[in-house]
């Protein structure tokens, strides 16, 4: 007979051969198996706690990395016409075009908006009718943006001046009325056609200085507004 250290030789030998692979080869007593699966009521109830935490994770990431692309475009976007302005004043010189809203034959926002026009690759242009062809088929929304900048309301950006760069972004000047009246902004769909088309979401605005361009015109929010996503 086995005496307790005998026991609990035995014991340790069977462990052992547990974290072997020996034990594949041998029958042991049922009280040195180890029982490992699960009842299918517990598998289904983790698969439904996975699914419940998928779906609440999973958009959010999906929204959050599409902000996050849309902001970078932003970015992207103010490089490109920072560089074509400083480009524009090279060719011009400093002072073309004063920074303006310019009514009764004054051209000097046109002057800025065709200086920084014609440093960028246009694949299209839109003198008018904007809508579907330049610029987001329904116009931007909300109905204007705040700051009292009605020339970008949503009637409005249907009659002004817009260009589609080779990158597929839409650029449109401020505008009350074709050939009279400009305001030296310009706004940008950073994503072209393509929705959400809103205010601080996939489109930012800017001023054009007499020798730098001015983020934070004529956006809707301050949480969403170009400066602020330049800033991040």
């Amino acid at each position: 007979m086995f005496n307790n250290k005998n026991k609990e030789t035995v014991s340790q030998i069977a462990d052992n051969l547990l974290k072997s692979k020996i034990i594949c080869m041998l029958p042991l007593p049922d009280k040195y198996k180890r029982q490992v699966a699960f009842t299918l009521a517990e598998v289904l109830l983790t698969l439904l706690i996975i699914g419940i935490v998928a779906s609440i994770v999973i958009p959010n990431l999906i929204q959050d990395t599409r902000n996050a692309e849309l902001n970078t475009a932003w970015k992207k976007a103010y490089g490109a016409a920072t560089q074509a302005y400083n480009l524009a004043i090279i060719t011009n010189g400093s002072n073309f075009g004063k920074y303006s809203c310019s009514d009764w034959g004054t051209n000097d926002p046109l002057l800025k908006y065709n200086g920084i026009k014609n440093q960028l690759r246009i694949i299209k242009e839109c003198n008018g009718s904007t809508f579907g062809n330049c610029w987001a088929k329904e116009g931007i929304t909300p109905y204007a943006p705040s700051g009292g900048c009605g020339g970008f309301q949503k009637f409005k950006q249907n009659e002004t001046l817009a260009f589609v760069t080779a990158d597929g972004m839409s650029w449109l000047l401020y505008g009350y009325n074709p050939e009279s009246y400009y305001c030296s902004l310009i706004a940008i769909d950073v994503n072209g056609l393509k929705p959400p088309n809103q205010w601080g979401k996939d489109t930012f605005s800017f001023g054009i200085d007499d020798k730098k361009l001015i983020p934070d015109q004529c956006d809707p929010t301050h949480t969403h507004s170009s400066l602020y996503v330049l800033e991040q």
